[in-house]
């Protein structure tokens, strides 16, 4: 069997070699023809599967570092965005927030909005006394 050009989601171990392995899990590439092993998904967010080609975000509630799955934040803590770090309850510039096992929900008398960041593609919840 001849060289070939891996497919996207797989990588070949050494130069010039006829298999593709399938990006580990925890990792991923878009990338066609990748001679090196795969991208770690970034902090924020996992890949449970092999041979993938993106990475997906942690939902509410849970964190990753850098090339792990995702999993709850700890106590008293909670994710102001999907894919953001666990933050403390006592750290939130929040007022509004109750915070409980990783997720936050807004006190009563208070309201919350959703706000886009471009700049970090998040969607933050912001919180303002009724």
């Amino acid at each position: 069997m001849g060289c070939q050009e891996c497919e996207a989601g797989y990588y070949a171990l050494e130069e010039a070699s006829s298999f593709c392995t399938p990006c580990a899990r925890g990792s991923a590439s878009n990338e066609t023809g990748r001679a090196s092993e795969c991208t770690d998904c970034p902090a924020g967010s996992e890949q449970p599967k092999f041979g993938q080609t993106s990475c997906l975000p942690c939902s509410l509630g849970s964190f990753a570092a850098a090339g792990a799955a995702c999993a709850a934040c700890p106590l008293n803590t909670y994710t102001p965005a999907i894919g953001a770090r666990c933050v403390s309850c006592e750290e939130s510039d929040q007022a509004g927030l109750l915070c409980s096992n990783g997720l936050a929900s807004v006190k009563p008398g208070w309201w919350a909005f959703e706000e886009w960041h471009a700049d970090s593609q998040l969607s933050i919840y912001r919180t303002v006394e009724c």
